[in-house]
C-alpha cells in the first residue's frame, strides 16, 4: 500500500512538471504547445540538449558545453579538440591554453608545462627541463645558458661568450666587457691591446719583448698594439 502511494506521488510530480511547462494541450500528459524557450517533443516540452532548466525556464549551457546540469557544470564538451573535462568545466589538455575570445586550445611554448599565452613569457609552470628557471611567468635558461633540444636541458655557453644562442666558442651573442672581449662575428675575442692565454685575456706587454713572439701576431688587427703606442704594419 505504501509503495503504490509513493509511486502515485511520484506520477503526481511527473504530470505537475508536464504540465507546468504546457501552454496547451489535449490530455494531463500531452502538450500541443510549450512555454517560452521549451521545445515540444514525444516526451512533452523539455530543453534542449545545449540548455538546462531552472525556474521553468530553458537557459543555454556555456559555449563550451555540449550539455550542461547548470550554468557553471558541464557533463559534456561541445568541442574535444585538444579539451577535457574536468570538474564540471571543459578545460584544455595540460600543456594547452585557450585562446583569449575563441575556442580553440593551442599547444604551450616548450618551456611551459602549462600556461596561459603563446611565449615563454606566459608560463603557469615550468616545463621538466634540466637547470630551466622560473621567474614569475617566464620560464628561460640562466643567462649564460642556451637550450640544447636533444639533451633537453639549459647548457652553459663558452667560457668565452656572456650570452649565446649556442654552446659553441662561434655561438656566441654578448661578451663581458670586464673581461676585455669583445663581438668579433660570432666569437668572443680579446680586446686590442689584449692577448689571448688559456680563456684569459691578458694586456699586450708595455714594451717589445722577443720572448713572447707570437702575442705580436694575437695583438694585431693590421697593425702592432704595445698599449698605447701603435706602430703600423706595411
Amino acid at each position: 500500500m505504501l509503495q503504490n502511494s509513493f509511486s502515485l506521488i511520484v506520477q503526481v510530480i511527473i504530470l505537475q512538471w508536464k504540465l507546468s511547462t504546457c501552454i496547451t494541450c489535449v490530455s494531463p500528459i500531452d502538450c500541443q504547445s510549450c512555454q517560452a524557450t521549451y521545445t515540444l517533443t514525444k516526451l512533452g516540452c523539455v530543453c534542449k540538449q545545449n540548455q538546462y532548466e531552472e525556474s521553468d525556464q530553458c537557459y543555454e549551457c556555456p559555449p563550451l558545453c555540449k550539455q550542461c546540469q547548470r550554468l557553471t557544470f558541464c557533463i559534456d564538451c561541445l568541442f574535444s579538440d585538444f579539451r577535457e573535462l574536468v570538474n564540471g568545466q571543459c578545460v584544455c589538455f595540460e600543456g594547452y591554453y585557450q585562446v583569449e575570445g575563441s575556442s580553440v586550445c593551442l599547444k604551450c611554448n616548450s618551456f611551459c608545462k602549462e600556461c596561459f599565452g603563446a611565449t615563454s613569457n606566459d608560463c603557469k609552470v615550468c616545463s621538466d627541463i634540466v637547470g630551466i628557471q622560473q621567474i614569475g611567468s617566464i620560464c628561460k635558461c640562466a643567462d649564460n645558458a642556451v637550450y640544447e633540444e636533444q639533451s633537453n636541458s639549459c647548457t652553459n655557453c663558452h667560457s668565452t661568450c656572456q650570452t649565446c644562442f649556442s654552446k659553441y666558442i662561434n655561438g656566441c651573442l654578448t661578451c663581458d666587457a670586464t673581461l676585455n672581449r669583445i663581438l668579433k662575428g660570432l666569437k668572443c675575442e680579446c680586446s686590442f691591446g689584449y692577448y689571448e692565454d688559456t680563456n684569459i685575456c691578458l694586456k699586450c706587454p708595455l714594451t717589445e719583448d722577443n720572448s713572447l713572439p707570437q702575442y705580436y701576431v694575437l695583438c694585431e688587427d693590421n697593425q702592432l698594439a704595445w698599449l698605447q703606442q701603435v706602430v703600423i704594419l706595411w
